[in-house]
């Protein structure tokens, strides 16, 4: 009796794919039926269901589906370690995963499988996506009735994410000269019937095209109240921000980033509440290291739309790293006093020269079974907040030179960062940006496609949001985002040596390279 069997084991939370009792997706975007069994003969194996969790035959098997349609590993790591926030520390500074966070230092391929390693991020993004598209299988098997219809709008919001995601850090950034031929990521819609299916890769043009179709499609089925834990899924608040993202990422399409932007914050400023209070909330407990990263990341904090969890070693590697916020780095990005409104900055660092930490993340530790001392590491990451939505209003605003709109967005939010906030003395003008970055000359260089359609003001206003956007999404891999989408060039410095590593605007390793055992199955490699 001959057989090759392919099957899922679901495990509450955590969905694993198996073949011949190995796991199958490892760096590979091929993604196996989830509960299908492929044969030669012993047609009686098929008579049985070895267990009845894998099968989506209603609404709540496809409910409890979809937890596993967010991506279980981060990006935070490799983001910062990669962009212009890392610097390296010096060879004494003792490291987690040293060869992998000197490969994301220096821009080189990828050659390690750790947790937070490229690999495993691809892995775990193709892998929602798989679950993603059996949930949509599903609810279409099922009728794709009314009761279903807030889950088919998470797994499509989910399955965008994903794929979003994902060309994002595999290609290049969305420009409307080159994106028909420029190489994005596989867009995966449907399950799959066989143990081995190879993807070619879609243009950027394609990938972000069914994005937005997912997206246009999905958000209006969502329902906040479908959810156990609304901030573990796609509410509409947070689905509104995503596609704000989206389209900010496009950089064509203003009138989108502020509709969907004001969807979640309202119109005006009255959303002040809704941002973190770090004087109230953050500062008090800023002693007690433990009770500060926890509350980061708590679900009942009110900035946060969207948490997502995964396998992660973040907050070790933040603490052992070689490479991130050094004394000159905290300098750079973190000032005593905001450099245009003069008010002080009240974020709090932890650590000590040379190495500084902001522990934005706790780490939760699975056991392999009870009362063992083996596991897992897992941490929250916020997909998406409160202040994010506001940063990017204030950007498509700015785009269309609506500078009162977007200062005013701009002042509430450093209204919750400056100690003793006074409206007065503190409030950013358009003459204030424009002295300290226009004739002081500060700021880096910013060429996102789109340069030539906006004049001076916007830019000096763009490079100040973007400095914001540094600081306050600083050791959450956000500012990798911002270096490909305005083409920053980046310079990394080997300690104790005059050695500099620079990745210029036109650098292919701007893309991260597709993971070597995709490669050995035909799919095409970004250039080298």
């Amino acid at each position: 009796c001959r057989f090759t069997c392919t099957k899922a084991i679901y495990f509450g939370c955590e969905t694993r794919v198996l073949i011949n009792n190995e796991i199958f997706m490892r760096s590979y975007i091929f993604i196996v039926l989830l509960f299908s069994t492929l044969f030669i003969g012993c047609e009686s194996f098929l008579s049985e269901v070895p267990d009845d969790r894998t099968e989506l035959k209603d609404v709540e098997s496809i409910k409890a589906l979809l937890v596993s349609a967010y991506p279980e590993g981060h990006y935070m790591l490799q983001g910062e370690w990669m962009s212009d926030n890392a610097d390296d520390k010096g060879t004494w500074q003792v490291s987690v995963y040293p060869q992998m966070q000197e490969e994301a230092y220096k821009w080189e391929e990828n050659t390690t499988n750790d947790y937070d390693s490229p690999t495993k991020y691809w892995d775990a993004c193709y892998r929602a996506i798989a679950a993603a598209n059996h949930a949509l299988e599903a609810i279409d098997n099922l009728g794709n009735t009314p009761e279903l219809q807030p889950y088919r709008g998470e797994a499509l919001v989910a399955r965008a994410y994903a794929h979003f995601m994902l060309v994002n850090f595999w290609g290049k950034h969305y420009n409307p000269a080159t994106m028909a031929s420029d190489l994005g990521v596989a867009y995966v819609e449907k399950t799959e019937k066989e143990a081995l299916v190879i993807y070619t890769r879609n243009t950027v043009k394609e990938v972000y095209e069914f994005i937005e179709r997912d997206l246009t499609e999905g958000l209006p089925l969502l329902r906040d109240n479908a959810y156990d834990v609304a901030k573990y899924h796609f509410t509409k608040a947070a689905g509104a921000a995503f596609a704000a993202r989206y389209y900010l990422y496009r950089g064509d399409s203003w009138d989108k980033v502020q509709a969907y932007c004001t969807e979640v914050l309202g119109e005006g400023t009255g959303y002040k509440d809704l941002l973190r209070n770090y004087t109230q909330n953050y500062l008090p407990v800023s002693s007690n290291v433990i009770e500060y990263m926890k509350l980061y990341t708590n679900y009942g904090e009110p900035a946060i739309l969207l948490l997502t969890n995964g396998v992660s070693i973040w907050w070790r590697a933040e603490s052992f790293s070689r490479y991130g916020l050094s004394l000159s780095k905290k300098n750079e990005i973190f000032p005593d006093n905001d450099p245009v409104c003069g008010g002080k900055l009240i974020y709090p660092i932890f650590g000590a020269a040379p190495t500084y930490v902001l522990y934005k993340s706790y780490e939760y530790f699975k056991n392999t079974y009870p009362g063992s001392t083996t596991g897992r590491p897992y941490v929250f990451c916020v997909a998406f907040s409160m202040e994010e939505v506001a940063l990017n209003r204030a950007e498509a605003y700015t785009m269309t030179k609506d500078y009162d709109k977007a200062l005013a967005d701009i002042n509430l939010f450093l209204s919750t960062r400056i100690t003793s906030y006074n409206p007065t003395s503190h409030t950013v003008t358009l003459e204030k940006i424009k002295r300290f970055y226009g004739e002081q000359k500060n700021g880096v260089e910013l060429e996102p496609w789109y340069k030539d359609q906006i004049d001076a003001d916007q830019m000096l206003v763009l490079k100040y949001i973007t400095d914001l956007k540094r600081r306050e999404f600083c050791s959450e891999g956000m500012r990798w985002f911002d270096v490909k989408r305005f083409n920053i060039e980046v310079t990394h410095k080997e300690y104790g040596t005059q050695n500099k590593y620079i990745l210029t605007k036109d650098d292919p390793r701007r893309l991260l390279q597709v993971p070597v055992t995709a490669v050995s199955y035909g799919m095409e490699p970004n250039p080298r």
